[in-house]
């Protein structure tokens, strides 16, 4: 059976039980709210954006805060920057972003605009409905009224999204529990949607001689051969709960004098951070490394990975670590329990419960069989369900086939 229709309103070709059989590439616009160094959305948007870059034509439009910017080099791609759009609610500013992006949705005539992050989802939804644009995917990557460390700011999201979710025509998140998390609070209950997965470029992690990259990257960051390392990445913010790690370390410390702690990465909170080990007596034994573009060494060099992030869509990194055959303890945020299974390939514990932290962590040290078992299953799940070419695959089918939940 086939119908003729006008996909994305554009006239574009016709459907074959359902698959849009293209004339010419879908004009698909991204958009975010800033690249930050290591961000986990933006290097989803970026494997999607170079993978099926000779499939579709896509533009980027971000915010003007570039930390890094990998998308600099894909062949074909148009990036837009607004000087307008910032991380930070500014309501004379984020009008200003909201008209600058209603003319370019206006101006260029985008089959599908996909939208990420919290602000520039907001913002670009609404101007994207309002321009015309026929199809507006709404890209969840995590639950932003769910963050604890921004007070009352969480409810004034919750109101926003509310209020502008009529923009969406359907939602794609990283995750079962993110996507629970809307429907709980009725945001985008009517709407069709679907779970992407965030990829890894798994060979990265295979293709490399893990046992050499822990020798060299120990001699050079001054670790010993028979040192246990427990190791944390992510961006230095409250949300990211650097300060929990660091205390479940303390604890550990105490009793143990062969025990590291490596924090990668960067962030306002990094000062704060490094005062509280002061305080604690701990600081010659973390290891604040900084931004790391290469997380592979930095993993190789540990034994376990620790997560306490207070909210998150779907940990990359616990993906990562997992590549790494690394066991994972951390926090019951949204997303986690989908890529680790509790006490098989790793072990999660309640939000802010640095008691119980400790003592996962302090089991897995004392028992390095299960650790490493623990770490062998996290690799095998890791390796079957999270590789980029999967997640580009699934893109493609959102793409491919309108309104499929």
């Amino acid at each position: 059976m086939e119908k003729r229709i006008a996909f994305a309103g554009s006239g574009i070709g016709q459907y074959h039980f359902g698959m849009a059989v293209h004339t010419r590439k879908l004009k698909i616009l991204h958009t975010m709210t800033w690249l930050a160094p290591g961000g986990g959305a933006d290097h989803n948007v970026f494997l999607t954006i170079r993978d099926l870059a000779d499939e579709y034509e896509f533009h980027l439009a971000i915010g003007h805060e570039i930390h890094e910017n990998p998308f600099a080099d894909v062949p074909g791609l148009r990036i837009h920057v607004c000087p307008w759009l910032d991380r930070k609610i500014n309501p004379i500013r984020d009008l200003i972003a909201f008209f600058w992006f209603w003319l370019l949705i206006r101006r260029e005539g985008y089959d599908v605009v996909h939208t990420h992050e919290t602000k520039a989802g907001i913002v670009t939804r609404v101007a994207a409905k309002l321009a015309g644009c026929p199809r507006v995917i709404f890209g969840l990557h995590g639950v932003p009224f769910a963050d604890p460390s921004i007070g009352l700011v969480r409810w004034l999201y919750l109101v926003i999204e509310g209020l502008t979710m009529w923009a969406a025509d359907e939602v794609v998140a990283v995750s079962e529990e993110s996507l629970a998390h809307y429907h709980a609070q009725n945001l985008g209950r009517g709407l069709p949607s679907r779970v992407v997965y965030s990829g890894v470029e798994v060979e990265r992690f295979t293709d490399v001689d893990m046992a050499r990259l822990r020798a060299e990257t120990r001699f050079e960051f001054g670790i010993d051969l028979g040192d246990t390392v427990l190791i944390k990445v992510g961006r230095f913010s409250v949300a990211k709960g650097q300060r929990y790690a660091i205390e479940a370390f303390s604890r550990l410390r105490s009793t143990r004098d062969d025990l590291k702690l490596v924090l990668v990465g960067e962030g306002p909170e990094r000062e704060a951070c490094e005062r509280f080990c002061r305080d604690l007596g701990v600081a010659d034994d973390v290891i604040f490394t900084g931004y790391q573009a290469d997380v592979v060494r930095m993993y190789a060099m540990a034994d376990i990975n620790v997560l306490t992030s207070l909210i998150e869509g779907l940990p990359r990194v616990v993906v990562e670590a997992s590549l790494s055959k690394l066991p994972t303890v951390c926090f019951d945020v949204p997303g986690v329990k989908e890529v680790i299974t509790d006490g098989k390939s790793g072990d999660v514990t309640t939000s802010g419960d640095v008691d119980t932290l400790t003592e996962r962590i302090r089991g897995l040290m004392d028992s390095p069989d299960e650790r490493r078992a623990k770490g062998r299953r996290a690799f095998e799940r890791a390796e079957r369900l999270w590789d980029h070419r999967r997640m580009v695959d699934d893109v493609r089918v959102v793409y491919e086939f309108r309104g499929l939940g």
